[in-house]
C-alpha cells in the first residue's frame, strides 16, 4: 500500500468518526434538554412538542450515522474495490470519446450512489417522518418524485462530440444523488 492510500485512509476514518461523534454529541446535547422547553420560546412552543422535535431529531440523526458508515463502506468498494476502475472501463465500451467516456462514467457513479441512497430516503420518509405524523407522502407520490428528480437531471446531461463526427447523447444523472 501506497503512501496515498495510507493517507486517503486515513482522512476517510477521521472524517468518518468525527461525523459520528460530532452526531452523537449532538443527539446527547438535545436528549439533555428534552425535559424542558429554553426560556426564550417557552411561551410559543409546547413541551410536549419540544419533547416530539427533540425525539424526531434523535431518530434522524440516529439515520444519518448508520448512513454515513455505509458512505464511508461505499467510497471503500468504490476507490479500493475497483467499482469505480470497473465503471470507467464499462463506460469506455459504450463511448470512443474521453468526454464521452468521462460523462458516462459521471452518469454511471451518479445512478451507483443514488441507488444506495435510496433505501435511506424511503426509510426517513416512510419510517421516520410517518412515526411522527410528519409524512403527507404516500409511495406513488415518493416514486413520481424519484421520476422527476431523475428527468431533470437527465436534462441537464451533456452533449459530446464523437472523434468519428457523430454527436454522442450522454445524460448524466447527477440529480439522482440528492435524493
Amino acid at each position: 500500500m501506497n503512501l496515498f492510500s495510507i493517507a486517503f485512509l486515513l482522512a476517510l476514518a477521521i472524517a468518518t468518526i468525527t461525523r459520528l461523534w460530532l452526531t452523537y454529541r449532538h443527539v446527547q446535547h438535545i436528549q439533555a434538554h428534552r425535559s424542558a422547553v429554553p426560556t426564550a420560546f417557552a411561551n410559543d412552543i409546547a413541551l410536549d412538542a419540544h419533547q416530539k422535535a427533540a425525539d424526531y431529531n434523535g431518530a434522524k440523526a440516529g439515520s444519518a450515522m448508520v448512513h454515513a458508515v455505509v458512505d464511508s463502506g461505499v467510497l471503500l468498494i468504490l476507490t479500493f474495490g475497483g467499482l469505480l476502475q470497473w465503471l470507467d472501463d464499462w463506460a469506455g465500451s459504450w463511448f470512443g470519446s474521453e468526454i464521452a467516456r468521462g460523462t458516462a462514467l459521471i452518469a454511471f457513479f451518479a445512478a451507483v450512489t443514488a441507488i444506495i441512497d435510496l433505501p435511506f430516503s424511503w426509510y426517513r420518509t416512510f419510517k421516520i417522518e410517518a412515526r411522527f405524523g410528519f409524512n403527507r407522502m404516500t409511495l406513488s407520490m415518493w416514486l413520481g418524485d424519484l421520476a422527476k428528480t431523475a428527468a431533470i437531471g437527465a436534462a441537464f446531461g451533456a452533449v459530446a462530440h464523437g472523434e468519428d463526427g457523430t454527436d454522442v447523447v450522454a445524460l448524466c444523472v447527477v440529480g439522482l444523488d440528492s435524493v
